[in-house]
């Protein structure tokens, strides 16, 4: 037990550092590499309700939507173990009409006004919705990355929507983050 708090202590640590100190530069690395890390290292701290595993429990599945060069960056982390379960990366422009259960979505810029059809009513069911679109939490969506002063990497969160998911963050998450309650069609 006190293996696990300190394990947790130190990936928090890390987050955090990721978000704060270290900053995103043009020739190292690239922002968008900095949102996939970040987006496979929040899965650390959000627990999904069992129901969420219930057609593939030992799948943990992420979808991209409308962000090629995002799905590029995840496949070579496919078969990775998340919450014991092995990560399959989805590229939703490609996944054919019906999209198979996800976890997390991730919807990138050309996906933004298309996201909500493409998964039809299950964004409020066990999905991590994540994006770095200015409009994406007022549309309902849970995470959205924001760059912040000395190009270094945030992200906000819409606690109505994580709350409505059922998906349960970490305290320690929701310390890092820029907090907001905003309604599908509210303005940030």
């Amino acid at each position: 037990m006190a293996i696990t708090r300190v394990y947790r202590v130190l990936v928090l640590l890390l987050l955090a550092a990721c978000l704060t100190v270290v900053p995103v530069m043009a020739g190292s690395v690239t922002s968008l590499q900095v949102k996939a890390a970040m987006l496979i290292k929040f899965t650390d701290f959000i627990t999904w309700p069992n129901q969420a595993f219930e057609g593939s429990p030992d799948t943990f599945a992420v979808g991209v939507l409308g962000d090629r060069e995002f799905v590029r960056l995840l496949m070579p982390l496919e078969g990775k173990l998340i919450q014991g379960r092995r990560l399959k990366i989805i590229d939703l422009d490609r996944a054919g009409e019906k999209p198979p259960a996800l976890h997390v979505l991730y919807v990138g810029a050309s996906g933004i006004h298309r996201w909500k059809t493409t998964i039809g009513g299950r964004y409020w069911s066990c999905l991590l919705t994540v994006s770095d679109s200015d409009l994406f939490i007022s549309q309902g969506g849970i995470m959205q990355f924001v760059e912040k002063s000395g190009n270094r990497m945030g992200f906000a969160v819409n606690r109505s929507a994580q709350i409505k998911s059922r998906l349960k963050f970490s305290a320690s998450l929701l310390r890092l983050a820029i907090i907001r309650e905003l309604e599908p069609g509210e303005a940030p």
